[in-house]
């Protein structure tokens, strides 16, 4: 058997929470606080991006390393922090950066109009002719949406007694009987999903 002491750092621990495989656990003012520093690391690692000369590596670097840094937090947090204003700052920021170096920062004189239709255009999917830079908004539910369906299948697997150990409150059998606040967020955004 190993032991994890080794790896678990206390500096992770707190009285509000835990920081643990880059997912915060604790109060909603420690997420809060965790997902609003993520924010803003990503908006300084963004700007150091800046000094990459090659446009393409720029925009590789970051479509696939910094836009997708918020989907994996927002596979596990709640919907109240995964609405909030640092997270659009975000995506502004990241829309703005490609723009700045994709135009050689002639986007900067565009009108808004022009410059609305070419954000819309960095987000667009391959198939419509756009660049697939995740756009958060639109990610954060598809995010949550494809991890917890994986808990509640892997949770599924065990004995109603064992479920009930994890989840009191909750049959996984039965939707209508869901009164966990992430199984709650699940049923809604599937509802949601099936009305689109």
């Amino acid at each position: 058997m190993t032991h994890l002491s080794a790896d678990l750092a206390l500096h992770s621990f707190c009285p509000e929470g835990f920081v643990g495989i880059g997912v915060p656990i604790g109060t909603d003012m420690f997420v809060r606080n965790f997902v609003a520093k993520t924010c803003r690391d990503i908006i300084d690692d963004v700007e150091k991006l800046d000094a990459i000369q090659d446009g393409f590596i720029h925009f590789q670097l970051l479509r696939f390393c910094q836009a997708t840094r918020l989907q994996y937090i927002n596979s596990h947090i709640m919907l109240n922090n995964r609405d909030v204003l640092q997270q659009q700052h975000v995506d502004c920021t990241i829309a703005d950066a490609l723009l700045k170096k994709g135009t050689k920062q002639h986007a900067d004189g565009w009108d808004a109009s022009s410059k609305d239709w070419a954000i819309s255009v960095l987000h667009l999917p391959h198939a419509e002719g756009g660049f697939g830079v995740p756009f958060n908004c639109v990610t954060k539910d598809a995010a949550f949406y494809t991890t917890t369906p994986r808990f509640v299948s892997w949770m599924g697997a065990f004995s109603q007694a064992r479920q009930e150990l994890w989840l009191p409150k909750d049959d996984l059998r039965d939707s209508s009987s869901w009164s966990s606040p992430p199984l709650l967020l699940l049923r809604d955004i599937h509802s949601t999903v099936g009305r689109v």
